[in-house]
């Protein structure tokens, strides 16, 4: 039986994806022993197996605490299911609800005395929690700790807080890393925080109060096309690998969600090049969803995320769109929504890269540290450009964004033509009253000129937005078009078939008299 037939597949996927990247997995190794004094940071794009990748180094050596399994579910609501998988995760057994029993009583004796609320009893708890392990913590290194050896330091490993979920109790993230830093600093412990990078180092920089110097991050990175391609002949046989197209692979990309989805199709006897277009299709009703549709809770718009597919589709080669571009062009400099459409994982930010151009013989440090946007997955990149080349699609969005920004600039254009009447009238008053006041005067003048200027400026911004809408207009007007000639045609062969039995119906029917 060869591999692609087996039943573990999905674990044994993974171990392929991993096995011929020994240098990451070295420096991987390297980063959880060197026994650093900051919170450790593990990192990389949503869908690449971070969880699966820590458990695979560090085994049944470390201490887990998923709080995916406390903030999902039950424990979203119930106190005492929350608190009881923190307390199993790090085997500490309180006397649940006792701060509500209390507070409870106190009231009873002294009304107006039990001041706690739910949200802060259930802090307290944890703090509790916390405050054991540390002292725990403290025993353990007075009894092992032998000349500073970092290696038998306890490693906690920390999975589960998603973008969704971290704020679904109030301030446990907070208590979570703010707890990590100390026993970090005080080498109790390593601390390992295991976070998509969508959400996951901003996060833990505001809960450290903005100081990176403070935490350690290790990024993973996708697959090459290469690896790519030696994963699937290492999974299905030497020989018995499927002959997948570059612009498929390409589409696919190196994310190990995404090559276990295509695996798991071939093993349920899926043509590849059909598995592909699954993958393909299944990420662009996503898309289409989102950009019909929008998402909730989130600070982007639709005609944002138009926006970005437009400026994201127009990136080739190894670049994606330099930062400072992309945050003007599709926020108008609102950092907020671009962190809120990188949370929806629609994009992702990496360090530019120097192109050979670009490098000089000056010092790496007088080189100033530039960011790009790319989009939020190989599938996605692969979606942007699908959406882009369906021509009524497009001109749909590209007419709502058009009314947008004209309605922008023609309410800025109204303010600065209200200011300037209000001027004129000024002007009007003063020339009727005979009160001149030259230094006056001439700074109503000023600002009558610069408004003008402002003004003439709109005007061409308006310009250029009218002619996108008619661009946009004329497209869907040659779209409809060309549909009811096809409902034409359509209604005129079926015509064009009916006939001939008709005739032949009537010349039977004359034949027989019955005419």
């Amino acid at each position: 039986m060869t591999r692609g037939l087996r039943g573990d597949h999905h674990h044994g996927i993974f171990q392929d994806f991993w096995a011929d990247r020994e240098p990451e997995i070295r420096e991987a190794r390297d980063w959880l022993e060197q026994g650093s004094d900051r919170v450790m940071l593990l990192t990389g794009h949503r869908g690449n197996g971070l969880s699966q990748f820590i458990r695979m180094l560090v085994g049944g050596k470390a201490v887990y605490i998923n709080a995916g399994d406390m903030l999902e579910a039950g424990g979203a609501a119930d106190d005492s299911v929350f608190l009881a998988g923190l307390c199993r995760s790090v085997g500490y057994w309180p006397r649940q609800g006792m701060d509500r029993q209390l507070s409870a009583l106190l009231d009873i004796m002294l009304p107006g005395s039990g001041k706690l609320s739910r949200e802060n009893e259930v802090l307290v708890a944890v703090q509790r929690i916390l405050f054991s392990v540390t002292k725990a913590l403290l025993t353990w290194q007075r009894r092992h700790i032998v000349d500073g050896d970092s290696r038998d330091t306890p490693l906690f490993v920390i999975t589960g807080f998603t973008a969704d979920n971290k704020e679904r109790r109030q301030g446990f993230f907070d208590a979570l890393v703010s707890w990590a830093a100390y026993v970090s600093e005080a080498k109790l412990a390593r601390v390992v925080f295991v976070a998509d990078s969508s959400f996951g180092e901003p996060a833990i920089l505001t809960a450290l109060k903005d100081r990176p110097e403070r935490l350690s991050v290790l990024q993973l990175q996708d697959a090459s096309s290469d690896s790519v391609k030696r994963i699937l002949e290492r999974h299905f046989g030497s020989g018995k690998s499927p002959d997948f197209l570059d612009e498929e692979l390409v589409a696919v990309g190196g994310r190990y969600r995404d090559i276990a989805a295509l695996v798991d199709h071939m093993h349920h006897n899926v043509d590849p090049h059909e598995a592909v277009r699954w993958l393909v299709e299944g990420a662009e009703v996503t898309a289409r969803r989102l950009l019909m549709n929008g998402q909730p809770g989130s600070k982007w718009t639709r005609p944002q995320l138009w926006r970005a597919i437009r400026l994201l589709s127009t990136s080739t080669g190894v670049h994606g769109v330099p930062y400072d571009v992309f945050l003007w062009g599709v926020f108008r400099g609102d950092e907020s929504a671009l962190r809120s459409m990188k949370e929806s994982n629609l994009i992702s930010i990496q360090v530019r890269q120097n192109a050979p151009s670009e490098v000089t013989q000056t010092s790496g440090l007088s080189r100033p540290l530039r960011y790009e946007v790319t989009s939020g997955s190989p599938l996605f990149a692969e979606v942007f450009r699908r959406l882009i080349q369906n021509e009524g699609l497009s001109a749909v969005l590209d007419l709502e964004v058009a009314k947008e920004d004209i309605k922008r600039e023609q309410n800025t254009i109204d303010g600065y033509e209200a200011e300037l009447m209000r001027l004129e009238e000024i002007s009007d008053v003063r020339r009727d009253w005979w009160f001149t006041r030259r230094s006056s005067d001439q700074a109503i003048e000023d600002r009558k000129s610069q408004l003008v200027s402002l003004v003439q400026e709109q005007h061409r911004k308006l310009e250029k937005y009218h002619k996108a809408r008619l661009s946009a207009t004329v497209t869907l007007s040659r779209t409809h078009d060309a549909f009811q000639k096809e409902v034409q045609q359509a209604r005129a062969s079926e015509a064009a078939a009916e006939q001939p039995q008709s005739s032949r119906q009537g010349g039977l029917l004359g034949l027989m008299g019955f005419a």
